[in-house]
């Protein structure tokens, strides 16, 4: 999808993402990783020390995983898509609309039917 979306856009993933959906919302914390810096740290006990592990997210986990953002950046992608600002009103309603599978059971991505 993330090499789609450059072919047609013309643009970097990271950045298409950031000028049509995280900018437009006012998602200040949201981002993806640069494979050349660590973004955290972990730490870890090993030989009876305690040593920090850098995590490094690599260039192609970008968009499989490479998204960090906070609770707060969250809140605002739920509420603009909930709002219709993300995907039109019917789309999402049909995202969320229960299927009827090949065994004639139903079934809901919340899971509960």
């Amino acid at each position: 999808l993330s090499m789609i979306i450059e072919k047609l856009s013309g643009m970097s993933y990271d950045k298409y993402m950031n000028e049509r959906l995280f900018k437009p919302l006012n998602m200040t914390n949201t981002f993806f990783s640069d494979s050349s810096k660590p973004i955290a740290a972990n730490y870890e006990y090993v030989a009876e020390k305690l040593s920090i592990r850098n995590l490094v997210f690599p260039q192609f986990l970008h968009a499989a995983g490479g998204l960090f953002s906070s609770l707060e950046d969250l809140i605002k992608w739920n509420n603009a898509l909930d709002s219709g600002k993300i995907l039109p009103t019917a789309l999402s309603k049909e995202m969320w609309t229960a299927i009827t599978l090949n065994d004639s059971s139903v079934y809901r991505i919340n899971g509960k039917t």
